[in-house]
């Protein structure tokens, strides 16, 4: 970086007191990929967790906090859905998570969440072949026994279930109260195909799934089957997304009429693919650790420690519940994309459910069940709901064709490159950034300097207004790796700056003289 990066002479808004060395300045994400999303917050979860993510990463080239966010939505499914985390004394929420893991087709959302799923998986296969034995020893007591006479059949046990249909789903739940993970490859070939059956009652199976979002008991009514009865009616679901099939789907009248089956899920992007090492080493150890870790949530669920045992918020952490609930709420009164708001809606559940997860995964970890779950906890979850939150806010762009917020953005991070700017504030824009200057509400500008904060590339240096008059104008310090990381932007930027420019005066030129020669 020049010594004179800070001169007064390329920018007057850079007094002493402002001094990037002061900021402890992130690795600011990419504004101009696909995803302009942040990478999931590996540190917040157990270190076995992250071992792993970072090892499988380095083995396959793929996003490390793709493979965290599948573990950690695969080991909530292992979680007994009968639990419930109080936040009072009538909001309690389960344990399961839907997720779905945004990207294209070949980028590696399906070996990602095959490897998040593997430790679930490995317990499900155990689970399935004690069934099948058994039911094999059923078999042979009941031989040669009228129908009437044989013993009731044992229950079929299994965590996971892929391509089921409603009917399909009741009988594994019948056997299966604590619940089970749906793993579905492509969401938007399960949504699309859980109605295939259903004939004139579409939206009845798509109401089952609403249910099975909330759990508890239900009543399955079939005009073949009959009548069943079902103690919890209760799924977890992870799969992946390819966002142009998902956009088309999303966009249908059924879809569009909000009935919140997408809004319910959580939505991780996965980044880019980066070069993988062949050499890289991979500790047994880390797969090790996470299948201990996976093996003991499993017997606290069978054996109804967790359910049993009311997990609630510890005071200080329904307290940050609170503050977090009341942000939210004023977050989605100032959302103007009704689908994102509506998805918004469901943040105060998902983050009790994420907190639940959470707990029970660092109970596991360190051995030890505790029914109090406490601040730290909450706010980890918390963390990682601010992470999703940018995530769900790029989908949801894409899907609702609102490409103009992402333009602002661009514009900004341009701006900021080609200027070489090291602080700036709103004047600035208005002269330098032309989609500043036409965005027609200030929700939209505030929000775009709003994600350049969250992805690193700035830091709010505003003073605060203490007299009568003008309010103080936005005023941003400058992550100064940008212009390192992204010097090639800026130099594209300012060469199709120097292009306009020269183009307008030429343009000036030839109008003067076709005056002159009137």
């Amino acid at each position: 970086m020049p010594a004179d990066y800070y001169s007064p002479k390329k920018n007057k808004y850079t007094p002493e007191s402002f001094d990037a060395a002061e900021y402890i300045f992130p690795e600011p994400v990419d504004p101009f990929s696909e995803w302009a999303v942040p990478p999931f917050p590996l540190e917040c979860l157990p270190k076995a967790i992250r071992d792993f993510a970072i090892e499988e990463s380095a083995g396959s080239g793929f996003d490390a906090g793709g493979y965290a966010v599948c573990a950690l939505a695969s080991l909530s499914g292992l979680i007994d859905q009968r639990a419930r985390l109080a936040a009072t004394a009538s909001w309690k929420e389960p344990p399961m998570l839907w997720l779905g893991i945004v990207s294209q087709s070949g980028s590696g959302k399906s070996p990602v969440i095959r490897s998040g799923m593997q430790f679930s998986k490995k317990i499900d296969k155990e689970l399935q072949q004690s069934s099948m034995q058994a039911t094999q020893t059923w078999r042979g007591d009941n031989a040669g026994k009228k129908k009437d006479d044989r013993d009731p059949p044992p229950p079929w046990q299994q965590l996971i279930v892929t391509d089921t249909t409603v009917e399909a789903l009741a009988n594994v739940l019948a056997d299966n109260p604590r619940g089970v993970l749906v793993h579905a490859d492509e969401l938007t070939r399960w949504i699309g195909s859980m109605d295939c059956y259903a004939g004139k009652g579409a939206d009845r199976d798509r109401g089952c799934y609403l249910e099975a979002y909330d759990g508890g008991p239900r009543m399955i009514n079939r005009a073949v089957k009959g009548n069943t009865f079902l103690q919890n009616w209760s799924v977890a679901i992870l799969g992946g997304i390819q966002p142009e099939k998902l956009a088309a789907m999303f966009n249908q009248s059924h879809a569009a009429a909000s009935d919140g089956l997408y809004q319910r899920f959580l939505v991780y992007c996965l980044q880019p693919a980066h070069d993988f090492d062949v050499f890289a080493k991979r500790q047994m150890f880390s797969v090790v650790n996470l299948q201990r870790i996976a093996d003991e949530v499993n017997e606290w669920s069978m054996s109804g420690r967790i359910s049993e045992s009311h997990p609630e918020l510890t005071d200080d952490a329904k307290h940050a519940f609170q503050v977090y609930c009341n942000a939210l709420r004023e977050l989605q009164s100032r959302t103007p994309e009704s689908r994102f708001a509506e998805h918004l809606g469901k943040y105060p559940g998902m983050v009790l459910r994420l907190t639940l997860t959470l707990h029970c995964i660092e109970r596991a970890a360190e051995g030890q069940w505790s029914h109090e779950v406490g601040l730290e906890t909450f706010i980890r979850a918390q963390t990682i709901m601010a992470c999703l939150y940018r995530h769900s806010e790029a989908a949801y762009s894409k899907l609702s064709e609102n490409v103009r917020s992402e333009r602002l953005l661009q514009s900004i991070a341009s701006a900021i490159l080609a200027k070489t700017w090291a602080i700036f504030t709103y004047a600035d824009l208005t002269r330098h950034c032309k989609p500043w200057r036409d965005c027609i509400t200030r929700l939209e500008r505030e929000d775009s300097l709003s994600k350049l904060v969250e992805m690193g590339w700035l830091h709010d240096v505003t003073e605060v207004s203490t007299g009568v008059g003008r309010r103080p104008q936005g005023k941003f310090l400058v992550n100064p790796l940008v212009h390192t990381m992204f010097s090639d932007v800026a130099e594209q930027a300012a060469e199709d700056r120097a292009r306009r420019h020269a183009a307008i005066q030429l343009a000036g030129i030839a109008r003067h003289q076709a005056k002159g020669q009137e």
